[in-house]
């Protein structure tokens, strides 16, 4: 793999879930997820977050999305949009399922919402890896097949 490449999609991705997750989580659903919480949630969730945790969360997200655009060749908004929805969807549920199974932080609504809103999350950022790194060139060698 094209390792300039990688850096350059995981930067701009996680650069993008940060944005994207500035107006997904604390603009537009941040209300139904806190109407959604129990007591017990209230208890844990940290006022103010640490911003720093999720750096490096969307760091590791944007490296795994950048993996999947570059190893599907998604070249197109499009493309790279539902590979990171595919992947935000399946993350979403697995982290929902685990939580829902084993914790009370949150009412059953907000776990069935909430991996559409990572799919939507992560599709936005897949969108734009694919468009970025359309523009990048690749390296001499093995490409990933067409």
């Amino acid at each position: 793999m094209d390792m300039k490449r990688i850096a350059i999609g995981t930067l701009v991705g996680a650069i993008a879930l940060q944005a994207a997750g500035f107006v997904l989580y604390d603009m537009i659903v941040g209300g139904f997820y806190a109407a959604n919480a129990s007591d017990a949630g209230r208890a844990v969730f940290r006022v103010p977050p640490l911003r720093l945790a999720f750096v490096l969360a969307d760091l590791s997200l944007a490296a795994l999305l950048t993996l999947a655009v570059t190893l599907r060749n998604s070249t197109t908004l499009g493309a790279g949009f539902v590979t990171g929805a595919v992947i935000g969807l399946l993350f979403g549920v697995n982290v929902s399922a685990g939580f829902y199974g084993n914790t009370t932080i949150w009412a059953l609504p907000a776990h069935l919402v909430h991996p559409l809103v990572v799919s939507l999350h992560a599709g936005i950022a897949g969108a734009v890896i694919a468009a970025v790194l359309a523009r990048v060139p690749r390296s001499v060698g093995i490409q990933p097949a067409h």
